[in-house]
């Protein structure tokens, strides 16, 4: 086993060995920032299998790996609830797995799972409402999932950060096209806290843990708004 540390254009190359094979795998470091994404990347599950074995003649072995973009506000399949409830529905739990292996690909994150609302009802209700749902996903990571509580907070927004205005949906011409602009701005998002989480319960290891650097905290007062021009 060894490990190769990309350049800043994320290319990688090495020397392989003949009648072997390998398992490819990629994990983020302090070093994977780019200049557009000065927050780092998330690591995922991809491998690469590569074998020199049955090879006679010199060639080149291309893997491409992609990696997440971190940002002050990361998507993930929509997360769906019953009607004015913050009861998770069956299909919601597949988008949560979604989640729970983005948890278990960077061991070391720390997330705050945001809930949003649309901008109908009151906004008394709708913060209540957008808690209740953000603390219903910790509460399935927690007890069906087994990710540490302390790796899990929530945080309700209610329609205190709408994706889309109510002046842009109002212009929608059919009533289909208005309701699924609204259901845009009812989404459940997360963001990355820190990157200090240590298992207590791991083994312990000598080797070196490099983590993105995050600097100061990540602005989750701002969204994206491409979708709304």
């Amino acid at each position: 086993m060894f490990e190769f540390n990309t350049g800043a254009d994320g290319k990688y190359n090495f020397k392989l060995k003949e009648n072997t094979s390998y398992g490819v795998t990629v994990a983020t470091g302090k070093t994977t920032a780019s200049k557009s994404y000065t927050l780092g990347f998330l690591a995922n599950k991809d491998m690469g299998k590569l074998t020199t074995v049955d090879e006679n003649e010199s060639k080149d072995f291309v893997k491409d790996f992609a990696l997440t973009p971190v940002k002050a506000e990361i998507r993930f399949p929509a997360v769906l609830y019953d009607l004015g409830k913050a009861t998770l529905r069956p299909e919601s739990k597949d988008s949560l797995n979604f989640l729970y292996q983005t948890l278990i690909d960077n061991p070391t994150i720390v997330i705050e799972l945001q809930s949003h609302t649309d901008s109908r009802g009151s906004n008394t209700a709708n913060q209540k409402l957008s808690e209740e749902r953000a603390k219903s996903c910790v509460v399935y990571l927690n007890e069906e999932k087994k990710i540490p509580l302390a790796r899990l907070t929530s945080k309700g927004w209610g329609e205190g950060k709408l994706l889309i205005k109510d002046a842009v949906i109002n212009k929608a011409k059919t009533k289909e096209e208005k309701e699924a602009l609204h259901q845009k701005n009812r989404r459940t998002v997360f963001r990355i806290i820190n990157w200090d989480y240590v298992d207590p319960n791991a083994p312990k290891s000598d080797k070196p843990v490099f983590k993105p650097q995050v600097k100061g905290e990540e602005n989750s007062e701002e969204v994206e708004t491409n979708e709304t021009k």
